[in-house]
């Protein structure tokens, strides 16, 4: 997944995902499938799980780097994903 850098932080409510969290690993799934903006700090997570990443790719999220931060931000793409429903 590539990874756009901005100057600032996309619009939207963002849900909060943490390694310090109980279960973040489910939670991240769990927010990916029902498409929610999540952010995270990468310099705790660094490597997401193959499963994450593959579920961030199925649902089309795009990834966007805060400038000067260690904060990233994902963002489903509804326009990517309706294109690669099946019909």
């Amino acid at each position: 997944m590539n990874t756009i850098l901005v100057e600032s932080q996309p619009p939207g409510a963002f849900e909060e995902i943490s390694i310090e969290m109980p279960e973040w690993d489910r939670k991240f799934i769990e927010m990916i499938n029902i498409r929610k903006p999540i952010t995270y700090d990468v310099y705790t997570m660094p490597n997401l799980s193959n499963q994450i990443q593959t579920e961030l790719e199925r649902n089309c999220y795009c990834r966007y780097n805060l400038k000067g931060t260690d904060r990233f931000f994902l963002i489903s793409n509804p326009i990517r994903s309706q294109t690669q429903q099946k019909p």
